[in-house]
């Protein structure tokens, strides 16, 4: 059933972050790579907190279906890339060796926005944060992210192993001079010369993904099995869409991902800060307004119409804060985006994506606004999004249902609500968090003043009643 014989083919390639996104994206890629050209390029791909999937992979060899969904149907892949699964919580050496080993050409990355510990201010790695520190004391019992990455090139520092490609694949922007930050002054920390052998031999290009990729559900797994005739507890759904535009700086070579459809640049700026702004940008607008108004998923959003229009309006806006790219219009890729959102397939929960909103807000919300209040633009909608967001950060739905946020900073967060009784209070209890909101929107009385409206009217009137509003206004 697969295009090639994958015991042939050799690992060069660690992904951290093994979920569904990178099921449906860096593997399926990968995999369709191998299909066309030859290299040792599978992938052995780590969990760093989930045994079950890391075993259930690894005990299917390896092999899943990947479903590919539009409103006229969909088709399943068997995708074939991924060569072994471990979970850091049992299989710490075999991640660390495999980290380690001259094989390992590039190591890939999605594990979220906060597994970074990124100070965006300071441009480094929060030192400070515990696990950071705890993985300071103990660099060798490293749990995160920046841990694993500089306790592994120390070994191959030490050992005499070649350097290789760090490739991250989260939605921040710059993300790759994000990972080289972090990765270095955490590798400074531990000893100049490491920093100084990375500075060397490491490369860190950035990249951007696009692929819309919900939660798997037991009903999906289900019609799986009945399409397939096979039981597999590690399959995933996603749409037919996909963009994966890349830094091309891999010293020690790379598969021919062009052959599967991407975009090799040596300039991924521009399609970062549109992805961001475009699609995670509207995706959170209508995940906070969304979920505190009781809609589930983001197609039930769309069948919204004040939604909807609150969608287009924002997407215009956000058009107006991006430099012009070659041969690509926005105004295509706004409708080609609610195309996608209106795909009847693809249940994407706005509660997913409202997770960790603290670490996405000032990519996808506050810079954008930025650009707009120094053109002197309109950026009402963004208001509004910091409106709805500051109304979902105090966990409850309109109806009054409890709901945890899953967000980082979610103690502080619900705590700022505690004895607030206007919006001022509560944005002003908010923007006391340290770095959360940028200074120049803290100290923009326009600014807070559009957006106290706005969370006031949302109180008082509802999340619809209030963007109706906007849209009337």
């Amino acid at each position: 059933m697969l295009p090639y014989e994958p015991e042939q083919i050799g690992v060069g390639i660690v992904h951290i972050g093994l979920g569904a996104f990178h099921r449906a994206h860096q593997a399926w890629y990968t995999h369709n790579a191998l299909s066309k050209s030859n290299g040792d390029w599978r992938i052995t791909a780590v969990s760093m907190r989930s045994q079950a999937l890391a075993h259930s992979l690894e005990a299917q060899d390896g092999l899943y279906f990947l479903e590919e969904c539009d409103a006229e149907g969909a088709t399943n892949t068997l995708v074939g890339s991924i060569a072994h699964s471990y979970s850091l919580r049992d299989k710490r050496r075999q991640i660390v060796e495999a980290l380690a080993h001259p094989d390992c050409k590039i190591i890939t990355l999605t594990v979220t926005e906060k597994a970074y510990h990124y100070d965006p201010e300071a441009q480094g790695i929060v030192l400070d944060h515990p696990d950071i520190q705890e993985d300071l004391e103990e660099l060798s019992a490293a749990n995160t992210v920046p841990g694993l990455l500089v306790h592994t090139m120390n070994l191959r520092r030490q050992t005499g192993k070649p350097g290789l490609t760090i490739l991250c694949c989260d939605n921040l922007p710059h993300n790759g001079r994000v990972v080289r930050a972090v990765t270095l002054t955490m590798a400074e920390a531990v000893d100049p010369e490491l920093a100084a052998w990375i500075e060397i031999n490491v490369a860190f290009p950035s990249s951007m993904v696009d692929r819309i990729t919900p939660a798997v559900t037991e009903e999906f797994a289900r019609n799986i099995e009945v399409q397939t005739g096979y039981s597999d507890k590690c399959a995933v759904r996603t749409e037919r869409f996909s963009q994966w535009v890349i830094e091309d700086d891999f010293p020690r070579g790379r598969p021919a991902w062009e052959r599967a459809g991407a975009v090799m640049t040596s300039n991924v700026g521009p399609y970062e800060e549109m992805k961001l702004r475009m699609l995670n940008g509207s995706h959170s607008l209508l995940a906070y307004a969304g979920f505190v108004s009781e809609h589930p998923t983001i197609k039930s959003c769309m069948e919204n119409p004040v939604l909807r229009a609150l969608l287009r309006r924002h997407l215009r806006s956000t058009a107006a804060t991006l430099k012009p790219l070659p041969d690509f219009d926005y105004d295509d890729y706004a409708e080609a985006l609610i195309d996608r959102f209106d795909n009847p397939n693809i249940a994407h929960s706005t509660f997913q994506i409202a997770m960790d909103g603290s670490q996405k807000m000032r990519q996808r919300i506050f810079t954008p606004t930025k650009a707009l209040a120094q053109r002197g633009m309109a950026y009402d909608t963004y208001a509004f999004a910091t409106a709805a967001w500051l109304r979902y950060t105090s966990g409850k739905t309109e109806s009054g249902d409890i709901y945890r946020l899953q967000d980082p900073l979610e103690k502080a967060l619900i705590s700022s609500w505690t004895g607030t009784t206007t919006p001022q209070e509560v944005l002003a209890a908010i923007g006391r968090i340290d770095g959360l909101i940028p200074q120049t929107l803290a100290g923009d009385p326009r600014w807070k003043a559009r957006v106290t409206s706005h969370l006031g009217a949302i109180q008082s009137d509802g999340m619809i009643k209030a963007a109706q509003a906007l849209l009337d206004g």
